[in-house]
């Protein structure tokens, strides 16, 4: 039999044709017995179950090929979501990471739930981007006190008052640490560079005032003593050999005799905490006044009647005086009040000297006197 599409031998029994692949459809012109038709009808349905299994496993593949795919792209979108995820955690981390708020407040929470470790390395992180910020070293010396890393805490006040000179509350935190270690040096030292008004007056306890002389320096003619005040909480050391008090001072205790010549004075005052204040200085000279030139009543002249002279002595001296001409001393007459002038042609010589011993330039008078006939009968 051939096919009737393309002319080639057919196989018996064959539905297809091997050269063209036409499908056989006609009865085939020979007798066939039932047997071999019931063969032939196994065979086709054979052929057709075989055709359908193959159509159901193409129609199969192409089921999985699509699943794949689906599953395919959505590992690719879920992969993608995870690098897209992932990149974003590195950026948000790196931001975070040179965001000088995100750390502190980091810090402060972490300060707050007693995660001092934690609260350390943020506010480290925070003070690298922001290195002066006022804040930022105060958390980081509270957060030291929680380490007990006192030094640490003293440390980052110091830092904070050399990047914020006006910061109260870093001068009262170091004022506090200072004093809990009873280093008063240290406070003292601290006030030295302190201009702000309201600042200093955190010290006020630690620094005792200047003390101040009872007499201001200058020149004197006379020895006096001298006092020292302060407040009652200190006491004064000083010198009177130009030396540093702080170092060679005598403790006062009582006013300072300040005799002729001149006196400098150095003083301090040292409170309980063993802090000295500034240092006062005076200088005082004690030069005794030499008295005037002595003045007498009844002045140089000639005179027909009797009379009388008396000297003005200033208080405190004494008037010597000579009728000789020579120049009277404290061995000459003592004058005690007024005495009469001498007859004839005389001169009077007059001295006065303090209780210091020193003496006045000599005064002369020139008295001539020559009594009258009247003044002669008088006597």
């Amino acid at each position: 039999m051939k096919c009737p599409k393309c002319g080639a031998e057919l196989n018996t029994g064959a539905i297809f044709c091997d050269q063209c692949g036409n499908k056989i459809l006609e009865v085939q012109d020979y007798n066939e017995s039932e047997e071999n038709i019931s063969e032939k009808l196994i065979r086709e349905a054979a052929l057709k179950q075989k055709e359908a299994e193959a159509v159901r496993q193409e129609e199969l593949k192409k089921k999985n090929r699509k699943k794949n795919v689906i599953i395919y792209s959505l590992v690719g979108v879920v992969a993608l979501v995870a690098i897209i995820f992932t990149i974003s955690v590195v950026i948000s981390n790196k931001k975070n990471n040179n965001s000088f708020d995100f750390q502190f407040n980091a810090a402060k929470d972490y300060y707050k739930n007693g995660l001092a470790d934690k609260a350390y390395e943020a506010i480290e992180n925070a003070l690298r981007i922001e290195p002066k910020d006022e804040q930022a070293l105060l958390l980081l010396s509270n957060i030291c006190l929680k380490l007990n890393d006192e030094d640490g805490a003293i440390d980052a006040l110091l830092s904070c008052i050399s990047y914020n000179p006006e910061s109260f509350e870093a001068y009262t935190a170091l004022i506090k640490l200072y004093d809990n270690k009873g280093d008063f040096e240290a406070i003292k030292a601290l006030s030295d560079n302190v201009n702000d008004d309201t600042i200093i007056l955190l010290f006020r306890e630690y620094l005792p005032e200047a003390p101040e002389f009872g007499t201001e320096e200058g020149e004197y003619d006379d020895e006096f003593q001298l006092e020292i005040f302060t407040d009652n909480n200190s006491v004064v050391y000083f010198t009177l050999d130009g030396s540093d008090p702080v170092e060679n001072g005598v403790l006062y205790s009582e006013p300072i005799e300040i005799k002729a010549g001149t006196t400098v004075i150095r003083a301090v005052a040292a409170n309980e905490y063993g802090i000295y204040s500034e240092e006062i200085t005076g200088k005082f000279t004690v030069e005794f006044k030499v008295p005037d030139k002595p003045v007498v009543s009844l002045p140089s002249g000639t005179y027909s009647e009797l009379m009388q002279v008396s000297i003005f002595v200033p208080e405190g001296c004494k008037a010597y005086y000579t009728w000789d001409g020579s120049t009277p001393n404290a061995s000459s007459i003592l004058y005690t009040g007024p005495f009469d002038i001498l007859e004839g042609n005389n001169i009077l010589s007059v001295i006065i000297i303090n209780d210091k011993n020193q003496s006045s330039d000599v005064a002369r008078f020139n008295y001539i006197y020559y009594p009258t006939n009247d003044d002669e009968g008088n006597e």
